[in-house]
C-alpha cells in the first residue's frame, strides 16, 4: 500500500491551530444530530458551493467564531448528502446576517436552500420537504460523535469521519481512543489488521484534505508585470477555473496521496497576454511555514502548450485585482502582506483590455457621509480587532487621534442620545483624511436586542445622523516621512440607558 510509507501523524485530534475555534454546522445521520467541523481547513460544505460556482457567498460575518455567516445543518440520506437549511439567524451573537441590497435590508431568518438560489449540479430535483442534494461536494465530513449538545468537557467518544465524492458517501468511519493510541503507534503487524487499516487511511485522506484548504486560504498567486511583484487578490487560484472550480479533477488534491495541495502560481505579462511560469504545490497544517514542491508544467499541460517555459494564460476572463506592497515577518516569523495599492485588470482570453487602479476600499459595505480622501488609492488602516477585514492593509506610523485627548471625545458620546429602552452595540469603520476630517461611517456589526430588519436600518441611521456631527478635531495618521494620511479607524459604540458610549478601537 503506497501510502503505508508516509507519515504516521495524523489528525484532527492531534494538531491545533492558533485561530479561533468556528461554530459548527450539524449533520442529521441515523435519525440523531451531530456537530459537522468547520473551520481552518474545514470549510463548510455550503462555502464549497459557492466555490465550485464560483461565486461569492451572501453571508455576513458576525463574529470571528463565525466568518462564514451561517449555520447550515445537513443530512445523511440513503448515503446521500442533503442540505436541509440556512441558518443565518444570530443565535447567542455567533452567526451572520444576508444583505438583501434590492430591499437595502439585512435578512434575519432560517430558510430553505433555495432561498438562496442553492441547487444541486446536476439538476437534481428538489425533495419534498425542500432538501438539496449537495452533489457539489467532495471531501471529509468531520464529526463529533458525542451529538450536537455535547460540551467541550463532555467525555470523548470518537471522531466519525465521513468520506463524500460528489454528494454520495464512499466511506463511513468511527475512530475511539484506543484506535487514535495504535495508529500513533502503528507497527508493521497492525498492517494485517485491515479494518484498523481502513481507519487508517481515511484518517491519513483527512489529513491531506485538512491540508488543502487550510493553504487554499493562506497562499495567493502572483504576478510579475512592469518590473514589480503583485499578488493576485481573487479568493482561489487562477488554475482552479482549468478544472471547473473541482478540486478532484486537479492532479493535485487530496486524494493523491504521494503529492496534494493546492497550487501557487506565478503569472508574467508581455505585451497584452499574460503567461503562466511556474507552479508550487503547498501543503501542510504551520501558519508559519509551509511544505512548497515545484511541480513541472508538464503536469498540467500537454507539452504542445508548453512554449519557452511557459503558458499561454487564456482561461484567464474578467476582472483581476492585484495587491501591491511588501511583506513584514514578526519576532515569531509569521507572515504579513501590507497593500500600499491596487490594480484592477480586465482580461478576455488570456489578453489584457482594460486596467486601472482600485480604491483600496473598493469592498466596502454600506456607507455614510463619504468623505474625501487625499489619496483614493492608498489607504491606511489601524491595528484594530474591528477592521480584521481590512487586516492586510498598509498600517501608518501613527495613528490618528482627537486633538482634545481621548476622554473628551468620551464625553461627547454621553451626551449623545437615542430614545431607545433596550441595549445595543455598534462596530463602526469610518476614515480620517490627511486633512483630520472624518466621515465614511461603516456599520460592521450591530448586536443586542434588535434584530428586526427595518429596526436595525432605524438605529444604525440614527446613529449614522449622530456621528455626521461630531466635530472634526482630529489630528491626521503619518506615514514612515512624517507626512499625513488618509486612515480607517473603528469606532467601538454601546447604547445604554438611552445614552451611547463610545471609544476608539485599537490594539
Amino acid at each position: 500500500m503506497c501510502y503505508f510509507a508516509l507519515f504516521l501523524v495524523l489528525l484532527v485530534c492531534t494538531f491545533s491551530l492558533k485561530a479561533t475555534e468556528q461554530i459548527p454546522d450539524y449533520i442529521i445521520c441515523e435519525g440523531k444530530k451531530y456537530k459537522l467541523e468547520t473551520g481552518w481547513g474545514h470549510p463548510s460544505p455550503l462555502e464549497v458551493f459557492y466555490i465550485r460556482t464560483a461565486q461569492e457567498m451572501p453571508f455576513h460575518p458576525y463574529s470571528t467564531a463565525n466568518y462564514r455567516g451561517h449555520v447550515a445543518t445537513w443530512e445523511i440520506r440513503d448515503s446521500m448528502l442533503y442540505l436541509l437549511n440556512v441558518n443565518t439567524k444570530i443565535v447567542g451573537g455567533y452567526t451572520g446576517t444576508v444583505l438583501n441590497t434590492a430591499k437595502n435590508k439585512r435578512i434575519d431568518t432560517i430558510v430553505e436552500p433555495t432561498f438562496f438560489s442553492i441547487n444541486s449540479l446536476n439538476g437534481q430535483p428538489v425533495e419534498a420537504d425542500g432538501a438539496v442534494f449537495a452533489d457539489w461536494f467532495s471531501g471529509v465530513l468531520t464529526i463529533d460523535n458525542r451529538g450536537a449538545d455535547a460540551k467541550w468537557d463532555d467525555e470523548f467518544k470518537g471522531v466519525r469521519y465521513i468520506y463524500v465524492r460528489n454528494g454520495k458517501v464512499i466511506d463511513d468511519q468511527l475512530l475511539v481512543k484506543e484506535d487514535f493510541e495504535r495508529i500513533n503507534n502503528f507497527t508493521l503487524k497492525d498492517t494485517a489488521d485491515h479494518e484498523l487499516m481502513d481507519k487508517y487511511r481515511l484518517g491519513y485522506l483527512n489529513q491531506c484534505y485538512l491540508s488543502y484548504w487550510f493553504q487554499d486560504a493562506q497562499v495567493k498567486d502572483v504576478l510579475f508585470y512592469d518590473g514589480k511583484e503583485a499578488k493576485i487578490a481573487n479568493n482561489s487560484s487562477l488554475i482552479a477555473k482549468l478544472y471547473n472550480n473541482n478540486p478532484l479533477e486537479y492532479p493535485f488534491s487530496w486524494e493523491n496521496f504521494e503529492l496534494n495541495g493546492p497550487p501557487l502560481a506565478s503569472y508574467s505579462i508581455s505585451g497584452d497576454s499574460m503567461f503562466l511560469t511556474n507552479v508550487i504545490v503547498c501543503s501542510g497544517l504551520d501558519f508559519y511555514e509551509r511544505n512548497e514542491d515545484s511541480v513541472s508544467l508538464s503536469a498540467l499541460f500537454d507539452e504542445k502548450n508548453i512554449e519557452n517555459g511557459k503558458v499561454f494564460a487564456n482561461w484567464i476572463d474578467g476582472d483581476i485585482y492585484l495587491k501591491y506592497g511588501k511583506t513584514m515577518y514578526s519576532d515569531f516569523g509569521s507572515e504579513r502582506f501590507f497593500v500600499e495599492r491596487m490594480q484592477k485588470i480586465v482580461f478576455d482570453s488570456g489578453r489584457v483590455v482594460g486596467m486601472e487602479w482600485a480604491p483600496c476600499d473598493f469592498y466596502s459595505d454600506i456607507v455614510s457621509s463619504p468623505v474625501s480622501v487625499c489619496d483614493t488609492y492608498k489607504m491606511y488602516v489601524s491595528q484594530s480587532n474591528i477592521l480584521e477585514y481590512y487586516a492586510d492593509s498598509l498600517q501608518p506610523k501613527t495613528l490618528p487621534y482627537w486633538a482634545d485627548g481621548d476622554s473628551v471625545l468620551e464625553a461627547w458620546f454621553e451626551t449623545q442620545t437615542i430614545d431607545d429602552e433596550r441595549k445595543f452595540r455598534w462596530n463602526v469603520a469610518f476614515v480620517v483624511n490627511c486633512k483630520g476630517e472624518a466621515g465614511g461611517w461603516t456599520l460592521i456589526s450591530p448586536s443586542g436586542s434588535v434584530f428586526d430588519d427595518y429596526e436595525v436600518i432605524e438605529m444604525r441611521d440614527a446613529l449614522f445622523d449622530i456621528l455626521s456631527k461630531l466635530p472634526n478635531k482630529w489630528v491626521p495618521a503619518t506615514d514612515e516621512n512624517g507626512n499625513p494620511v488618509d486612515c480607517r479607524m473603528a469606532f467601538d459604540i454601546r447604547l445604554v440607558d438611552k445614552k451611547l458610549k463610545g471609544e476608539i478601537d485599537e490594539w
